[in-house]
């Protein structure tokens, strides 16, 4: 596509059908079912439902942090579309008289607290370009959200777009991107989700694995709800060049809110509708469900009006 990524129109999947089904686990589940059939006294080794809770921070905040010249081109912005209400807003947010609708980082504590779920953030902290426009590292006010939300959260690296197009390639790129987070939170960091969801096989998978990462979360479709490696249990990664199964273990997931709302433009009832349905399939399997959710779709105002409770609900779903 226009961000040089694989697209599922293109997969044997999509082209055969089957791409919303996670056909491993289901052709697993009934091949085990026929040879129990002929030997009753196999047993298999029996797996749980799992739920994984993750949130991307591609923006920690909408208007506060950006600076002078980011703040000065925001307000321009919006004057030259006639979009007054939100001069307004970027006003009272930066006089403390509004909260700021991306700041839902109290919420995400106290959801994941009540429901004692560790989730796993993952936190765009490469420097400003065209696709990567998160607020600087180096603001005291997203450097306390970060060592606020590492007390609760697991907190991965979202490396930047321009990490993976760089000219020179991604190592040293990810790697100032991880040394500069790490310093923040003063941990080890061994999670990762890319930026745009943008993967070059086998390239983005050994360059994670030699900046130490242990997981990766990026496996999964933009646009549509489907299964991009047709399973919704974890794998590690098998590097098909080298004939080697490596350490570092990928974690699918099915859709991102984003999908639903943006490319699907579905409700926030039909969304629900869909999600629960997707957790009820993988819940039969005793697959995995990982839900991508971001910081500024829990605002709960303008574009993202009744997706708060899409999300609530997400927790009820997983019990």
């Amino acid at each position: 596509d226009e961000h040089n990524r694989f697209t599922p129109e293109s997969s044997i999947a999509f082209k055969a059908g089957f791409i919303s089904e996670p056909i491993i686990n289901i052709w697993t589940k009934k091949l085990f079912e026929i040879i129990k059939h002929k030997f009753p006294d196999l047993e298999c080794q029996k797996k749980k439902f799992q739920f994984i809770s993750t949130i991307d921070i591609d923006n920690a905040f909408a208007y506060k942090g950006k600076g002078f010249y980011r703040t000065a081109g925001g307000f321009s912005k919006s004057v030259l579309k006639g979009s007054f209400n939100e001069v307004k807003n970027r006003i009272l947010v930066l006089n403390n008289k509004l909260s700021d609708h991306y700041d839902t980082y109290k919420f995400i504590r106290e959801i994941h607290l009540k429901n004692n779920i560790i989730p796993k953030v993952f936190v765009l902290s490469g420097k400003y370009g065209k696709y990567d426009k998160n607020v600087k590292l180096s603001n005291p006010l997203f450097r306390n959200i970060l060592k606020e939300l590492s007390e609760f959260c697991e907190i991965g690296i979202h490396p930047s777009y321009q990490s993976s197009f760089k000219q020179g390639g991604m190592p040293s790129c990810l790697k100032e991107e991880l040394q500069n987070l790490e310093s923040v939170i003063n941990k080890k960091i061994t999670i990762s989700r890319q930026h745009f969801l943008i993967l070059n096989f086998p390239a983005t998978y050994r360059r994670l694995i030699e900046s130490g990462i242990k997981e990766d979360y990026s496996l999964g479709y933009s646009n549509i709800v489907g299964y991009r490696a047709g399973t919704c249990s974890p794998f590690n990664f098998y590097d098909l060049l080298l004939e080697k199964e490596t350490e570092l273990k990928i974690y699918p997931f099915a859709f991102m809110e984003r999908t639903l709302r943006q490319h699907l433009k579905l409700t926030p009832i039909e969304a629900e509708k869909i999600i629960s349905e997707n957790i009820k399939e993988i819940k039969e399997l005793n697959g995995l469900f990982v839900s991508l959710w971001h910081n500024e779709s829990l605002g709960d105002v303008d574009y993202w009006q009744g997706w708060k409770l899409v999300y609530e609900q997400i927790f009820k779903l997983t019990k």
